[in-house]
């Protein structure tokens, strides 16, 4: 849902962009609201309150066209691009095999892959904590306060992309103050610094206000348009939820166990052991501040919902920065009775943390989402056959709205007549529309509600003609990969995984194949039949 969501919004900007130049050349394209431009396309027109992700999928879109893959691309660019930064910090901070191993560790991590393979905020919300934390350590380093603004713009930034990530900027704080006392600042510079550093966080977040302000000022704000700082506001019924749980922290522990290497989870605690024995040693008090401050809120609180593993991701930082740090200990403790064995010791730490973590991650790479194949299978089958698709399934509708939106810029209009986006209410059943979908997250969600009703509704389009049915191998998520914890979340999975349906995405006609009208021989429909996986033994 989120993964969609996200490339909606920032094809809403795609849009918008086009929008204003036909405006701007007098296109009768911009004739009409800009608010309406959007919705006839299956845009969303209110954003979410991460604007920094959306800005990095629109780049993504305009680097990589209006494909889902624009989004990953971006995920896998900075997942890649925090591994060589955490190299780069490793080595600073405890040595050039320390930031080895800590390198090799993220890398291979099934926790960071997975979301450097996905549409989610967190690979590239965490890139700009690595790099703030690098530049912030760098500039420890010197007597310059150069580094201090581009390394609280970072972080800020990273708050901009996901607000999970609320504390990083008290951390950076606390961490700055801590050094300060240790270098015995004057008061005036301590000052100085922890203004330059709070200006660089505040910046990208006032640049995504002004535009909203600048809008309402001038009267073209939408009707319901919040701004970026109003959407905190909105979410204010969400933290009156709040109350005191510790299934966060039986969450993060699960995690850690099932997708990190068991030789990198003994390094974590010899670094947390030797971390707190080096306490007042800058180096590790970053470090146990940047593990244990952004854990502690998602740890001992909870709004009602199942933990969602994502909140803890900025913790893969830390934890392979601790974790090689702690093995390097232990091989400096070999080295110390035997440097030839150290130097085998090291290599071999390295071969198994490369072995396990790619057996840990090789369950994620073959698998595919096939959404897009379905999509253009059912706008091809439009074409030929009509109907009206109008549908709006529950939990996965920004998904299925993603793809036929973006089939929706490049169609002719006589069939985009055919497409109505946004009908009256979500998951009427039955659908307002010809035609309807059924897929593994709009199975998982009627038995999350317990809804009854849609599930009898969606067996019994078992009886209906289907226009494309394709393997949904995505829906075979390893356990490790799963984005909840707890028997709330995993009970109504395992259910789902038993509908025969729940590993495909399926499209279907509810019109009888004879009230159709389709006059093609019986050839050209064998052959359309075969081309888009369609079950000619159904009616």
């Amino acid at each position: 849902y989120d993964e969609a969501w996200y490339l909606l919004e920032a094809k809403s900007l795609y849009d918008a962009g086009e929008y204003m130049l036909a405006k701007i050349s007098g296109d009768e394209l911009g004739n009409v609201a800009l608010k309406d431009y959007l919705k006839v396309r299956g845009d969303t027109p209110i954003t979410s309150f991460k604007p920094g992700h959306t800005v990095l999928v629109f780049l993504g879109l305009l680097a990589f066209g209006l494909n889902d893959y624009a989004s990953f691309a971006m995920s896998a660019i900075l997942g890649t691009l925090t591994v060589w930064i955490v190299y780069l910090l490793g080595s600073k901070m405890f040595g050039r095999r320390a930031g080895l191993l800590a390198a090799l560790i993220l890398a291979v991590s099934a926790f960071h892959v997975s979301y450097s393979r996905s549409g989610y905020a967190q690979a590239k919300s965490v890139f700009f904590v690595a790099l703030g934390v690098y530049l912030w350590y760098t500039s420890t380093r010197s007597s310059s306060r150069q580094k201090l603004f581009p390394a609280g713009l970072a972080i800020g930034y990273a708050f901009s992309c996901h607000f999970n990530l609320f504390t990083i900027p008290v951390v950076m704080v606390l961490v700055e103050l801590l050094h300060q006392r240790q270098i015995q600042q004057p008061i005036v510079e301590r000052a100085r610094s922890l203004a330059i550093l709070g200006s660089g966080m505040a910046t990208p977040l006032v640049l995504f206000e002004l535009p909203s302000r600048i809008l309402a000022i001038i009267g073209k704000l939408p009707d319901g348009q919040l701004s970026y700082y109003e959407q905190y506001f909105y979410r204010g019924a969400l933290t009156a939820k709040l109350h005191f749980s510790i299934d966060g922290a039986f969450a993060l522990a699960d995690k850690l166990w099932v997708s990190e290497s068991g030789l990198a989870v003994i390094g974590l605690l010899i670094g947390f052991t030797v971390s707190l024995t080096r306490i007042r040693d800058i180096r590790y008090a970053s470090m146990l501040a940047l593990f244990f401050l952004p854990a502690l809120p998602w740890s001992t609180m909870s709004v009602g919902l199942p933990p969602l593993y994502r909140t803890f991701s900025v913790l893969a930082v830390p934890f392979a920065l601790l974790s090689a740090s702690g093995l390097i200990a232990l091989i400096d403790a070999i080295r110390f009775r035997n440097r030839r064995l150290s130097a085998f010791a090291f290599t071999a730490a390295a071969v198994i943390l490369l072995g396990t973590g790619l057996s840990l991650t090789a369950g994620l790479l073959p698998l595919r989402s096939s959404y897009r194949e379905t999509t253009d299978a059912w706008i091809d089958y439009v074409e030929k056959n009509g109907g009206v698709v109008s549908i709006m399934p529950g939990s996965s509708w920004p998904i299925w709205y993603f793809y036929l939106s973006a089939r929706y810029n490049g169609l002719p209009e006589i069939t985009r007549q055919h497409i109505q986006f946004y009908p009256g209410s979500t998951d009427p059943i039955p659908s307002e529309g010809d035609y309807d979908v059924v897929d593994i997250k709009r199975i998982g969600r009627a038995i999350l509600c317990e809804n009854t009703e849609l599930q009898s509704y969606m067996s019994s389009l078992q009886n209906v003609h289907q226009v494309a049915r394709m393997p949904n191998t995505a829906a075979a998520l390893p356990d490790r990969f799963l984005e909840a914890w707890g028997p709330e979340f995993e009970g109504p999975l395992k259910q789902s995984y038993l509908n025969p349906d729940h590993a495909f995405t399926t499209v279907f006609d509810k019109r009888s194949r004879q009230s159709i009208g389709v006059t093609q021989n019986i050839q050209d429909e064998h052959l359309f039949a075969s081309q888009h996986h369609i079950d000619e033994s159904l009616p």
